[in-house]
């Protein structure tokens, strides 16, 4: 009994061995360290939420406008509602810079509007067989009138993400325009309200996108139409 009673109190007097603490898997009696439960992280405070909440509600406002300022020669006036509809009269060539939305862009622009854009649809050779004889010669020709009054704009716009090419006309210009430039515009920007306007060596364009307007209505209410949102 005494033998026992001392060999219990050297037990308690010695140290535990290093790494024995509560975090270390001990081995289970087959010699397979335990399984530990993962610590699970802390959720982030309510204050942090709404931080995030209100600094996302306040970049997707910033992407509804466009303000851009340019040098460049031309005289031109245009409005565009949407792909449906961009008319403009004269012609230019600008180069932009300013806000669209939360980026500051660099943009060169080519405008041709009534009459210029008619002009030159006019004098496009639709076709490449000889145009000097019979039906083909009237063909052509009745071609060439409708397209140069139809077409109601051209616009081609160089930025450091590519070119997009645009060609409006007055009856279905959504259903006429580039292919090209269809597949290489992003759905958002095919919803913009702008008015642009250029006098000899100076001009400016203003608008708002509904596409980025509707994606911060509905990040009021949590839902993230564009997938911009900070996580």
């Amino acid at each position: 009994m005494r033998k026992l009673a001392v060999a219990l109190l050297i037990g308690c007097l010695l140290p535990c061995p290093a790494g024995a603490d509560e975090g270390t898997p001990r081995e289970k009696p087959g010699g397979e360290p335990a399984k530990t439960t993962p610590r699970r992280r802390p959720r982030p405070s309510v204050w942090s939420e709404m931080g995030l909440y209100f600094k996302n509600r306040g970049e997707d406002f910033l992407d509804i406008w466009r303000f851009q300022g340019g040098l460049g020669l031309g005289l031109h006036a245009d409005v565009e509602a949407t792909d449906l509809l961009h008319a403009s009269v004269g012609a230019s060539r600008m180069n932009y810079r300013g806000p669209v939305g939360r980026e500051m862009l660099h943009v060169r622009e080519t405008q041709l509007g009534i009459p210029v854009a008619n002009y030159f649809a006019a004098n496009t050779r639709l076709v490449t067989a000889d145009e000097g004889r019979g039906v083909l010669h009237e063909i052509v020709s009745l071609g060439r009138f409708l397209v140069s009054i139809l077409r109601s704009h051209e616009r081609e716009q160089t930025t450091l993400r590519g070119t997009l090419a645009d060609r409006c006309y007055v009856v279905a210009p959504m259903f006429i325009n580039d292919s090209y430039h269809l597949k290489r515009k992003p759905w958002k920007s095919r919803f913009e309200l702008q008015a642009g306007v250029s006098l000899l060596v100076v001009g400016g364009r203003f608008g708002i996108s509904l596409g980025e307007f509707a994606d911060f209505f509905g990040g009021i209410f949590g839902a993230d139409v564009a997938e911009d949102d900070r996580p």
